[in-house]
């Protein structure tokens, strides 16, 4: 006899557990590529917010300068601390609550 049912049916269980042990290997492998990626997204961030940071500093520094007309004057006046317009004069007229 060329067809053995109960040979079929233990080869088809053997190919589907095989099936089912491949498919668990792919999402643990898609886990781990997740995480990766993830890792890495969190370092390239980590890197490029302190670089622009610098790099609109940098860009702010230079239009001061144009603005001012001379690189003191524009350090001057990027070094003068900021105050808050609660600070200014008058302020206290705009922002009460009556």
């Amino acid at each position: 006899m060329l067809f053995d049912r109960g040979n079929f049916s233990g080869v088809l269980k053997g190919v589907v557990k095989d099936f089912q042990w491949g498919m668990k290997q792919l999402a643990v492998a898609g886990l781990a590529a997740s995480a990766v990626q993830s890792a890495l997204s969190g370092l390239v961030s980590a890197i490029s917010g302190p670089l622009k940071l610098a790099a609109a500093n940098e860009a702010a520094a230079v239009s001061f300068e144009v603005l001012l007309g001379s690189a003191d004057k524009a350090k001057k006046m990027i070094a003068e601390p900021s105050t808050h317009p609660g600070a200014q004069p008058f302020s206290r007229c705009l922002y009460a609550r009556p």
